[in-house]
């Protein structure tokens, strides 16, 4: 943990640094903060600064939702910012909150073709493997949810 300790006064620098940049330009490229935010927000939580880090990785969303309606491009770092705050939401027990902003990141994947598997348990990974009543109750979520066929898109009705 002393290393993210240490990462955290960079990254702080980081994003006061973007942020003057935008008040010297407020129609500056803000995709620099969202980034600046997003990388504050896990040196954050790996330092066990947890509550903080939820503060600035909502934050970061928030920026990365202004940039991606300007820009669709930036919609796949929403997609992991909300990933993100997704797991560090639930980390807090914010079950409710997790769940949105999984459910969110998941449709910004079906939108870009980038959700490649329908398999429930697919990228649940080890957050929800501690957990197996939250696995049910997401897989259980996804059986509603059908993605779109994109590209690289397998249906579960296919396999």
């Amino acid at each position: 943990m002393d290393q993210h300790k240490k990462a955290l006064a960079p990254a702080e620098e980081s994003v006061g640094e973007e942020r003057r940049l935008l008040r010297a330009d407020p129609n500056g490229d803000e995709s620099y903060l969202a980034l600046a935010l997003y990388r504050l927000s896990k040196c954050l939580k790996l330092a066990g600064h947890r509550e903080k880090g939820v503060r600035v990785a909502q934050e970061a969303v928030a920026v990365y939702r202004r940039v991606a309606r300007v820009n669709p491009d930036y919609e796949p770092s929403l997609a992991r910012a909300l990933t993100s705050l997704d797991i560090q939401l639930d980390d807090l027990g914010r079950q409710e909150e997790s769940f949105a902003a999984w459910r969110e990141s998941l449709a910004i994947r079906d939108r870009a073709g980038t959700l490649q598997s329908f398999e429930p348990s697919a990228g649940l990974g080890r957050k929800w493997a501690r957990d197996s009543t939250t696995i049910r109750d997401r897989a259980g979520t996804l059986q509603s949810f059908e993605p779109s066929a994109g590209p690289g898109h397998v249906s579960s009705r296919d396999q």
